[in-house]
């Protein structure tokens, strides 16, 4: 919408796109630090330096937010690229390997007395050997 002296009104109750001075020299790339991202240029290029100012903090949210992003993804990746080898490996399988490692350490002799029968049942034992070659009395002291 033109405003009366020819300029956009912004709707806000101003009739003019003049910045304050306060606006022009907190946007001005003379006195701020960051430089503009070559990437911005096509939306800049040929926009009148009024809306430019205006829209520079903009792009430069837009690209903290980007950095912000990437920074984060960075650092998901570092703490989970121990795990990277199992991707591949089916979940139900790493959980019952956790299982297992969980009743080892809880329980070692249960463990060894269901892997003793399970290799009596494949027909790798005979019913007088243990696993190690010895009776079958799983307490008995070498």
């Amino acid at each position: 919408m033109s405003a009366p002296d020819g300029g956009f009104d912004s709707g806000n109750g101003t009739d003019s796109v003049a910045p304050s001075s306060t606006e022009s020299s907190a946007d001005s790339p003379v006195t701020n630090p960051q430089a503009d991202n070559p990437a911005w240029n096509p939306v800049l290029e040929g926009m009148p330096e009024v809306f430019a100012n205006r829209a520079r903090p903009h792009l430069r949210q837009w690209d903290d937010n980007y950095r912000q992003r990437e920074t984060e993804l960075r650092e998901l990746k570092e703490k989970y690229s121990p795990y990277e080898p199992y991707l591949t490996v089916d979940p139900e399988a790493i959980q019952y390997g956790l299982g297992l490692v969980g009743r080892l350490q809880q329980d070692p002799m249960a463990v060894y007395n269901a892997l003793n029968e399970h290799v009596r049942q494949l027909g790798l034992l005979k019913d007088d050997q243990s696993a190690n070659g010895n009776a079958t009395d799983p307490n008995a002291v070498n």
